[in-house]
């Protein structure tokens, strides 16, 4: 009779590979290329981060120059108008204030002269001219050529 059929475990199937991977345990002769290789990985990673940080720092003071000089430029428009709009609020001013200045004179001037006297004519030429101060001979403008 032959002997009783042993039930396959999962061990025994394994066994052989396993051996194997206990072997390579047991070898340290390439240790030092992976080590050299996780090495090499983590100084391209370091590279990359320190190369993609000065990239986004770059960028970043380039959109703050382009921030700053639209506010410059925006804060300049808003000066001009705001001194155009004072220019035109003065000359307002000044309109108005020579209208008051005109308007007040003519009735001063009717005043004066209902309550003054009237004048003799002290020249045999016509009436008197407003006495301004002496005449000035006025200069012979020099020709240009």
């Amino acid at each position: 009779m032959p002997p009783p059929a042993r039930p396959l475990r999962w061990s025994s199937l394994l066994a052989p590979p396993v051996r194997g991977l206990l072997h390579v345990h047991r070898d340290e002769g390439g240790n030092f290329g992976i080590f050299l290789l996780l090495i090499i990985w983590a100084l391209l990673l370091l590279i990359a981060m320190v190369w993609n940080t000065a990239e986004a720092s770059t960028r970043r003071a380039h959109i703050q120059n382009a921030s700053d000089t639209s506010a410059h430029a925006f804060a300049t428009w808003m000066i001009r108008v705001t001194n155009q709009e004072a220019a035109t609020n003065m000359a307002m001013s000044e309109n108005a204030s020579a209208e008051n200045l005109l308007r007040s004179v003519q009735p001063t001037t009717d005043q004066i002269a209902a309550r003054s006297p009237p004048r003799k004519k002290t020249s045999s030429t016509g009436p008197l001219r407003q006495h301004a101060g002496p005449r000035r001979k006025q200069r012979a403008r020099p020709r240009i050529l």
